[in-house]
């Protein structure tokens, strides 16, 4: 079946937007568009799902402005470059990307994976784990390579190595196939350990993989995906955590720099690095590798009142030990205070709340049982050097 685009009736420009949105950031890639046209223009958006070849053949009488697309097949590449308008890729290929490709000259956004696996190597060596493993895609994407060279050399930067899947072999693309291979190589593993999975996708079938094998997650395995896709996360057998890349505004910045390329005020590509922003946690990392049983339940009562005004007497009388042994057993064993455990888990809550909600600082304050918004603002700049609002801006894609 092929699309028929009825004859223009106006000046508006017309943007296809090729991009698969079965997984979060495509739908983030177009909700961020779709946020730039209802502010700064006026376009007929065309979103082709799927692999577009059918409908592509029938863009050179289209009369298009421009394209946002991930070029995914040769067919889609070469029926983009026929119609010489102004495009900007979606997680182009090394290839794509670099000359004598003619790709080369589209402007580009692509996830900071190499930013997003140091993340998650920082997220784990806080939780104390001294084992760490990496599994990238079945075939080898440029991204996932990032992912695991990010993850891998920040490992190394603390003195700590990583174990790594070995590449699927074609015969073992179908996951009922690999489930045996991916299954003996995690049991072989020291454990316990933590695992980054190059994408959701991946990570679920990692925990699949243990349990079938009868590999616990997280006490054995702790695992953290890449993309935050909630349908993903939330309905693996052990809800799985996951770092959060900002595809809205990728998004955002596509339709900038298209709007730009077509209007003639950018001549030369550019590439933007869409944001790895937090880590959204959940059953399958949450554990804290610490043997000493005095921290384990101090950081257990205190992530449980992380939303309250929580003192160090408090943590002491619920342990029922001294202020001053409760502090030698953080010291020796997190190397942080008690107030500074305290305080850590406030500020990741408080950061939670501005990037994922609308709420304002006045609310937040509320929520923590600040007794006004000006405190909550100095206990974040304190230990954060910016301000509350500079972090939403930075960390959040707000337009």
């Amino acid at each position: 079946m092929s699309i028929r685009f009825s004859s223009r009736q106006d000046n508006i420009p017309r943007v296809a937007v090729l991009i698969e949105t079965s997984r979060k950031f495509g739908r983030g890639v177009l909700e961020g568009i779709i946020q730039y046209t209802r502010l700064f223009t006026s376009w007929h958006l065309f979103h082709l799902p799927g692999d577009m070849i059918q409908t592509l053949p029938d863009m050179k009488a289209w009369g298009g402005n421009g394209i946002i697309a991930r070029v995914s097949t040769p067919q889609m590449e070469k029926a983009i470059l026929a119609t010489g308008l102004p495009v900007v890729g979606v997680t182009m290929t090394d290839k794509q990307r670099n000359k004598p490709s003619p790709c080369a000259r589209f402007s580009e956004i692509r996830a900071d994976s190499v930013v997003a696996g140091k993340m998650a190597a920082e997220y784990f060596l806080e939780k104390q784990f001294e084992h760490f493993a990496f599994v990238g895609t079945i075939y080898p994407e440029n991204w996932s390579e990032q992912r695991g060279h990010g993850f891998i050399e920040r490992l190394k930067e603390s003195g700590k190595t990583c174990f790594r899947y070995a590449a699927v072999t074609k015969p073992q693309s179908q996951w009922g196939k690999e489930v045996g291979q991916l299954g003996k190589w995690l049991l072989s593993l020291p454990k316990p350990i933590a695992l980054l999975a190059a994408m959701d996708i991946r990570g679920r079938q990692v925990i699949s993989a243990c349990n079938e094998f009868g590999i616990r997650v997280p006490d054995d395995i702790a695992v953290l995906g890449i993309d935050n896709d909630e349908l993903i996360c939330e309905t693996c057998q052990s809800p799985m955590s996951s770092i959060h890349l900002d595809a809205c505004q990728g998004g955002f910045k596509a339709a900038e720099m298209l709007d730009a390329m077509m209007t003639g005020k950018m001549k030369k590509p550019q590439c933007f690095y869409v944001p790895a922003t937090h880590v959204v946690e959940r059953q399958s990392t949450n554990v804290l590798m610490v043997s000493n049983e005095v921290v384990v339940d101090a950081v257990r009562y205190i992530v449980s009142n992380a939303m309250y005004p929580t003192s160090v007497a408090d943590v002491t009388k619920h342990l029922h030990l001294s202020r001053k042994t409760v502090e030698n057993h953080f010291k020796k064993t997190l190397n942080c205070t008690v107030l500074e455990c305290i305080n850590r888990e406030r500020i990741k809550r408080i950061k939670l709340l501005l990037t994922e909600t609308n709420m304002t600082i006045q609310e937040i304050a509320d929520k923590f049982s600040f007794s006004d918004a000006s405190n909550l603002c100095k206990f974040f700049r304190r230990r954060c050097q910016m301000s509350m609002q500079t972090y939403r801006s930075h960390d959040r894609f707000s337009p």
